[in-house]
Parts: structure tokens; sequence; C-alpha cells
């Protein structure tokens, strides 16, 4: 779950994001997971993409250091599209969104030119930037719709907290 440099891999966000879940199941899809949670609702994302048989029987394989990525030969975004009817009032969204672009440890390095030894202020600033992305809004609609699109390999954890009025607290 960790490099040697102690930098966190994606298995450690996937597993921090699915600890997120809840213990029941609202809805699920094939490239998500609702559940609630502490009075908020949580829902998972992700768009897995499988890796290519010749990479699974190790013939012919082309990768390297620099070229990752080309295991996987279908590289499709993603568009989802959740429209949660049982979710009625306002909410304030939070999202957080690992990806190639946003939490990397390996493109992080690979965009810094991938030197062969790393300075403690390079470690550091790699510590510091590989991090899902957040975002947060309120939403005040009926039903409350989610639309995204993942990059390949994208996971995003979004939890919705309702927002209580005075007369609710």
């Amino acid at each position: 779950m960790f490099t040697k440099n102690g930098f966190k891999k994606p298995a450690y966000f996937a597993f921090l994001f699915l600890n997120k879940l809840g213990d029941r199941l609202i809805e699920r899809g094939k490239n998500y997971i609702i559940t609630p949670r502490n009075k908020k609702i949580i829902i998972l994302l992700f768009n897995y993409i499988h890796y290519s048989n010749t990479y699974a029987e190790e013939v012919g394989i082309n990768t390297n250091y620099e070229n990752r990525y080309n295991v996987f030969p279908n590289k499709k975004k993603l568009n989802i599209q959740l429209n949660l009817n049982f979710a009625r009032g306002d909410y304030e969204l939070t999202k957080r969104i690992y990806n190639q672009d946003n939490g990397s440890v390996y493109d992080l390095y690979s965009n810094m030119g991938s030197s062969s030894y790393l300075t403690d202020e390079e470690t550091k600033y790699i510590k510091n930037r590989a991090i899902p992305t957040l975002y947060k809004k309120i939403i005040s609609s009926y039903p409350i719709s989610i639309n995204t699109t993942l990059t390949p390999l994208e996971i995003q954890l979004i939890e919705l907290k309702p927002i209580l009025t005075n007369l609710e607290k």
C-alpha cells in the first residue's frame, strides 16, 4: 500500500474510499455503489479497466517504467448519471477524485522527469500532492442528479450530507 519512500499507492486510496461506505446497500450498478452512513449518502464510482491477456500471460509485454498504461487495451472514459429519487432536501456534496491527474504518485513522479534519486524536498512535494482532489458544493434539487465522467482507472467518492434548517436541528 506504500512505496519504499512512504508514498501512498492507488490501493491505499481504493481501501480508504471503500472504508467510507456504510454497511447497508441502497443501490449498486456496474460502476457504482450507494450506501448510507452516519446520516450521509455515500457514493463510490469507479472506472475499472482490466489489463490485457498478453500482459497477464507475460507474453509480448509492451510496458516499461515510462509506459505503464500500455497494458490496458480499452482506455475509455465512462459517463455516469445517477438520479437519487430517494434523497429530498438540501445537501452538501463532497467529492474526492483519484486518477492519473489527481493524486497518482506514479504520474507526479513521471511528470517530474522520473529521476532515479529524489531529494527530501522532492519527496515532500510528491507526498503533499499525491492526494485525491476535493470539491464541495451545495445541492438543492429533487431528484438529486449526479453526472460525472471518469477517466480510465479513476475512482470517485461522493458524500451527500443533509443540510438541516434551524427547525430540524
